[in-house]
């Protein structure tokens, strides 16, 4: 039981700097003054908020500590029609 609240306490983590890294990649800061400067920093910000969970996620991944529902993988149904 603590082991699964574990794994779920890690993939909200996860999800939340995704989120934001998101978040910093698609924001425009709003101060005139400086405003090529908290651009670049916050795309910075942002792509390394996405190399810091690409990084968990594989060290995650590799120890087994991921909920086992996060890494199934959708696969396309074959649905062929005759």
């Amino acid at each position: 039981m603590k082991t699964e609240i574990a794994k779920k306490v890690r993939e909200i983590i996860w999800c939340i700097l995704v989120f934001v890294g998101v978040i910093l990649l698609c924001s425009e800061p709003a101060e005139q003054e400086n405003w090529g400067k908290v651009f670049f920093w916050s795309k910075v910000e942002g792509f390394g908020c996405w190399g810091l969970a690409a990084l968990l996620y594989k060290l995650w991944e590799t120890r087994g500590l991921l909920p086992d529902e996060f890494l199934e993988k959708d696969e396309p149904e074959n649905n062929t029609q005759p």
